[in-house]
């Protein structure tokens, strides 16, 4: 009786890890139909493709493309058609930092600069701006021109 029991028990376990491992995360509502660029990917150079964001950091992002998902670790730029509502630094008092220009580098192969850009979030190789209508969320290398 007691194997039984320990059989079932480590069937149920098994099914509820698996269903865990398979189990899509969800996109946030915000990132869906992005472009995303990145330096290589599956064997393209210079990809440029249309895909729901999971999540992103320096360096690591996570999409999904056609129900599928993928990690990718490198340069990457996620172009958002629509930006995301953001909110002023310092609990909504103070404004977001503005630039003339801002140059993302290595993007799609080249340098893009973008002009009269507010910016809402920058750190060391990751940078979140708006500019021209869109949002752009670019990890990688950049200048800001004042």
């Amino acid at each position: 009786m007691r194997m039984r029991i320990k059989t079932v028990l480590m069937f149920l376990s098994l099914a509820f890890s698996l269903h865990a491992q398979t189990s899509a995360t969800p996109t946030p509502a915000d990132l869906k139909n992005a472009i995303v660029c990145m330096d290589s990917f599956l064997g393209m150079t210079n990809a440029m493709l249309p895909a729901d964001v999971i999540s992103m950091k320096p360096e690591s992002l996570k999409f999904r493309m056609n129900g599928q998902d993928y990690n990718y670790s490198g340069h990457y730029t996620v172009t958002l058609n629509t930006p995301r509502q953001h909110k002023n630094p310092y609990f909504g008092l103070g404004s977001p930092e503005m630039a003339k220009i801002l140059i993302l580098e290595d993007w799609d192969g080249n340098a893009l600069p973008l002009q009269n850009v507010t910016i809402w979030e920058k750190r060391s190789g990751f940078i979140d701006a708006t500019a021209m209508g869109k949002e752009w969320i670019h990890s990688g290398t950049y200048t800001i021109q004042n």
